[in-house]
């Protein structure tokens, strides 16, 4: 039987929290600088990040939620999920960074 690990050695030893974690990452450091950060970076950078790792940390769950259905499967009986999933909750992430990118660079532009 596999000993209970806590919640910090899951998310060290799982990738599929990686993007949530430089987001908060790179979050906290615009938040250790906020005073001397433009206004339209406090305006537009700082809330659209926080939206990115809301977004990202969700696609994590839904891709562990995911390990544990394909777990069930091999236990039981359980119709488990397609192979192809991995390969789009990928894109979702490529895609939801190249979001942030590009609402930055449009409310830049404006």
């Amino acid at each position: 039987m596999n000993e209970p690990r806590s919640v910090v050695e899951n998310v060290a030893k799982d990738a599929r929290y990686f993007p949530s974690l430089v987001g908060v990452f790179a979050l906290g450091l615009l938040l250790l600088f906020l005073k001397e950060l433009s206004e339209s970076t406090k305006q537009y950078l700082v809330p659209s990040l926080v939206i990115y790792v809301l977004g990202t940390s969700f696609l994590g769950y839904w891709q562990s939620m995911l390990a544990w259905r394909e777990e069930l499967k091999k236990e039981s009986t359980y119709i488990g999920t397609r192979p192809w999933t991995f390969a789009i909750i990928v894109v979702l992430h490529v895609l939801w960074l190249f979001l942030l990118i590009a609402y930055n660079l449009y409310r830049r532009s404006l």
